[in-house]
């Protein structure tokens, strides 16, 4: 096939099929050429040509084909379509465009292109004296239009002015017919707030997505048949916007507004509204663990995760990226849940679909591809797979580095998080002097991050600040050990045991007096006590250092009593008996027996 088609009479077979009259033949066509093509890269001039001029007799296929068949087609049909004459591009604009109201992953790139030629097309009506209240309209929404398809291409610098635009726009428009603008404002403000999330203005989001919110709530009170899912659009944003910002509580109620409405919906119409409930039932099992309540997020990680999955597998082209974030977070809600050998094979599933969908397009998909590796170098830690961790979450150290000297107000929070996980790696395989430097370049971020934003990023600041003076008492520094001063302003409220216990934990360990580190060590256990499910999880180690110690004060040389035993018979027993050398260096250090320990089979 390759052979005719590189021949003289190539360009007359493929016309022929191309230019087919009957849409199977264009369809078959085209699946044919894009498998071809994976194998015979030669081919893409003449298949190019081809589709350049029949373009607009197989704008239908190209989209089809697209998605059924993953091949270089996509980048063929920007090509081709950047050679159309302006006539042959609105065409084409004008027959595909209706097709990506929702998302479509393969051709994101192409959808770019065909809102570039509607914007010019709505921008020269707009220009003319004559033009009327409905062509500036159409403007605006070619230009909010443009900045979304930007941002799902991962354009976000470029897209951030179009969605700056389009508002300022729809202001004026509102404040000329706001019977008419307000709905359209409405999801202006909430674009505009997405973007000013990404790009990091976390306060300013939240004041413009509320604004959304509230005029949305009275559109849906009006109007619920038709204002209702906008509603619940504007709630999931607003939860998720009051999250990143610190505000758990509040957060959590409004994400359950936005859950039951969606279900409500998908429970009428699920062929409409099952990928949004799907997408509430994730960002509210999030809420959910951030509150502690990890058995209640863990079930409802689950809905979102098996409503997802069977939506990827009818469309993978559309669905795929969300199935691989519902993984992440089922791999982090059986983790908080302390099931952690069935969180690792989830959280790789994840790590394959993002590595994969960041190959093909690293500036839209690397973001969420570090997220992932962070996430599974955490498990592979906490099943004793120290090295392997440490290789993973350099990989991801080096890509939030990367993003955030690009973009440092979106990506700094991300790279701090790289710093410190990468550090904790380095801790686990014994390399204190270089977890000492990690932790210390991640702390300046954190201390920086927090002035003016304590309660999102204060308690990561003082556990990074925690975890230094630890790593200087492990590398024979114990003038640098002390207990660090708490940071100026409040943290979040559900971090202030996790950061009692850390405080605590480390003076128990450092203190000379036997007082203050027999009193230490029991504020620890009770900051312990009231930890939830999750931090307890990513102190587990800390916590059996912590216990031993009372073991050993309560009765020298005897066996330690049932809460230290159990808890280090867990702990051990998901390692696979593999201890983090930070662990067992600190033990020699104290003297205690960490040696003896073993993993008996559990009741």
């Amino acid at each position: 096939m390759a052979q005719a088609v590189l021949s003289v009479s190539g360009p007359a077979l493929l016309d022929a099929v191309f230019g087919s009259n009957h849409a199977k033949v264009r369809h078959a066509a085209l699946t044919v050429m894009a498998r071809a093509y994976k194998h015979r890269t030669d081919l893409a001039m003449p298949f190019e040509e081809a589709l350049q001029r029949h373009f607009p007799r197989c704008a239908t296929e190209v989209f089809q084909v697209s998605g059924e068949t993953p091949s270089g087609l996509p980048s063929i049909a920007i090509r081709a379509f950047s050679r159309l004459t302006p006539a042959q591009a609105n065409q084409v604009a004008g027959i595909l465009l209706p097709a990506f109201e929702s998302e479509y992953f393969p051709l994101t790139g192409l959808e770019v292109a065909l809102r570039r030629t509607a914007l010019e097309s709505a921008q020269h009506k707009a220009d003319k004296r004559s033009a009327s209240l409905d062509d500036k309209a159409a403007f605006a929404h070619a230009i909010s239009s443009l900045g979304e398809a930007l941002r799902r291409d991962g354009q976000a610098g470029e897209a951030f002015k179009f969605v700056e635009r389009a508002h300022e726009l729809y202001i004026g428009l509102v404040g000329l017919k706001p019977e008419r603008f307000e709905p359209f404002w409405a999801s202006s403000l909430n674009n505009y707030g997405v973007h000013l999330s990404e790009a990091g203005r976390t306060d300013e989001a939240l004041r413009i997505t509320k604004q959304a919110l509230d005029i949305r709530r009275r559109l849906a009170q009006d109007k619920p048949a038709y204002f209702e899912p906008a509603w619940a659009t504007s709630l999931s944003n607003y939860a998720n916007h009051l999250s990143e910002a610190g505000h758990t509580h509040e957060a959590l109620g409004i994400a359950k507004q936005a859950l039951d409405i969606r279900q409500r919906l998908a429970q009428a119409k699920p062929e409409h509204f099952d990928p949004e409930w799907a997408m509430a039932l994730n960002n509210y099992a999030g809420r959910l663990s951030e509150v502690g309540r990890t058995d209640d997020a863990l079930g409802i990680a689950k809905q979102a995760l098996d409503i997802r999955q069977r939506l990827a597998q009818d469309k993978p082209e559309r669905f795929e990226q969300y199935w691989a974030k519902s993984l992440s977070n089922y791999a982090n809600c059986l983790s908080d849940a302390g099931r952690t050998d069935g969180a690792l094979d989830i959280a790789k599933q994840a790590l394959d679909i993002h590595q994969r969908l960041a190959q093909d397009k690293p500036a839209r998909f690397e973001p969420d591809w570090a997220a992932s590796l962070n996430n599974y170098a955490n498990h592979l830690s906490e099943a004793g797979r120290t090295d392997e961790a440490l290789g993973i979450a350099k990989q991801a150290l080096d890509i939030h580095q990367r993003l955030a000297q690009d973009m440092p107000a979106r990506f700094e929070p991300d790279w701090a998080t790289s710093l410190s996980n990468y550090a904790s790696h380095l801790g686990d395989a014994g390399r204190t002097d270089e977890a000492l430097d990690g932790a210390k370049r991640a702390l300046l971020i954190h201390e920086r991050l927090a002035v003016g934003k304590s309660e999102r990023y204060g308690a990561n600041a003082r556990l990074c600040a925690i975890w230094v003076s630890f790593l200087h008492w492990l590398s024979a520094s114990p003038h640098r050990a002390q207990s660090p001063c708490p940071h100026p302003g409040e943290i979040n409220p559900h971090s202030v045991q996790h950061v009692a216990f850390a405080q605590s934990a480390l003076l128990a360990v450092v203190a000379v007096d036997a007082v203050v580190r027999s009193t230490a060590t029991r504020e620890a256990i009770e900051a312990w006590q009231q930890m939830y499910p999750g931090q307890r999880e990513r102190e587990a180690g800390m916590f059996v250092l912590v216990t031993t110690m009372a073991a050993a004060e309560s009765a020298p040389g005897s066996e330690p009593p049932d809460l230290h035993k159990q808890h280090v018979a867990r702990y051990c027993d998901a390692r696979k008996g593999r201890l983090p050398e930070w662990l067992v260096t600190a033990c020699t250090r104290l003297g205690l027996p960490c040696a003896k320990w073993h993993a008996p089979a559990l009741p």
